[in-house]
């Protein structure tokens, strides 16, 4: 019985120990985002890390929004990130009407391969200690 209590006890403290907060590092992101000069007027951004953690925020009036990684606003892990940008689309037209919907994505003027993290051509370095200044502008020729 006391050797199951000490297992118990150690596997806690090593829980306690590992689930601390190591984990990786957050920096503040704002910025903009453009496409063809013009302010994104709705849209996603996505960041993935080099260990794989990802991060979203809000595209509005061309301005980065909310970059949230585990906590609301944190912003993004501290290394370099694969970033991809994709419209907003109402859930209710991506449903209810799919050819609008595509249509709206297609006019977005963002060119499908900024839509995944798996298809980006977009890094950005995420710095530690600072508010980080991303400045996207995509043209639809790209």
């Amino acid at each position: 019985m006391q050797k199951t209590i000490a297992s118990f006890i150690a596997v806690a403290c090593l829980l306690t120990i590992s689930c601390g907060e190591s984990g990786p590092k957050v920096a503040k992101v704002e910025g903009t985002v453009s496409v063809d000069g013009k302010p994104l007027a709705m849209g996603k951004i996505m960041m993935s890390s080099e260990l794989g953690r990802q991060t979203v925020g809000a595209v509005i009036d061309g301005k980065i929004q909310n970059v949230t990684t585990f906590t609301d606003n944190d912003g993004a892990v501290v290394g370099t990130n694969r970033v991809a940008i994709r419209p907003s689309i109402d859930e209710n037209i991506m449903m209810k009407e799919p050819l609008k919907a595509a249509q709206a994505i297609k006019d977005s003027g963002i060119p499908k391969k900024f839509h995944s993290l798996s298809t980006t051509e977009l890094t950005f370095e995420i710095k530690y200690g600072q508010t980080n200044k991303l400045e996207i502008d995509i043209t639809t020729s790209e």
